[in-house]
């Protein structure tokens, strides 16, 4: 297999993972969706501007998270290894507040509904 062709297979392995993997920018997607979804339920918005936020959320939010990501990764590291292990940790830093505010809004969820103190 020459180059050419590992490129693209690890370009198409890195697409399937980094859309498995939860970012910040999924949670405040899903946050920005469900004020969205109010605001349409109330009649605030039309059907177009309900779609094209709903397009714009799921759109730009995740590009600037990985945008940032690889900004960080190649301005903090010196060499190949250094920015791998950089962009390893952005990305498991990025997975962990994903999980930790999603745990937080359920809980806040059951607090409000009096099933926890």
């Amino acid at each position: 297999m020459d180059n050419r062709h590992k490129i693209l297979l690890a370009v198409g392995i890195t697409a399937i993972v980094t859309d498995l993997i939860p970012t910040p920018a999924d949670y405040f997607v899903f946050e920005a969706q469900q004020r969205n979804n109010e605001r349409k339920e109330k009649g605030l918005e039309t059907p177009k501007q309900y779609w094209w936020n709903e397009a714009g959320y799921y759109y730009l939010y995740n590009p600037i998270y990985y945008a940032g990501v690889l900004g960080l990764t190649m301005l903090l590291g010196k060499d190949f290894d250094t920015k791998v292990y950089i962009a390893l940790g952005a990305l498991s830093a990025g997975s962990l507040f994903y999980v930790i505010a999603k745990n937080i809004k359920s809980d806040e969820k059951l607090k409000i509904a009096g099933k926890i103190n």
